[in-house]
């Protein structure tokens, strides 16, 4: 089984309040279950679903590696307008 998992994405700032400027921002996890899935394909249709939200607050898109089939795709502050930058958890984005 493999699929996209929608939920609200409220960013934390060091004092541990949501950061206003992309509040309304949407965080797309993505699950791969089963051999040989087509994860560039699924992170591509999240990153596509989450594009008119990037160019709306001009902000980039970040994917983030978070284990062996679990990947995080969000928007980035951090990541320029028009980008989409990878990363495994753990790594700083370079």
């Amino acid at each position: 089984m493999e699929g996209l998992d929608y939920r609200p994405y409220f960013p934390m700032s060091p004092e541990g309040h949501a950061t206003s400027y992309i509040r309304s921002a949407v965080r797309i996890d993505v699950t791969v279950h089963e051999l040989g899935a087509d994860v560039n394909r699924l992170l591509d249709e999240a990153v596509q679903r989450l594009i008119p939200v990037a160019i709306r607050h001009k902000h980039g898109i970040l994917v983030t590696q978070l284990g062996y089939g679990k990947y995080a795709v969000e928007v980035d502050p951090n990541v320029p307008l028009g980008l989409v930058e990878e990363k495994k958890l753990g790594e700083s984005r370079v």
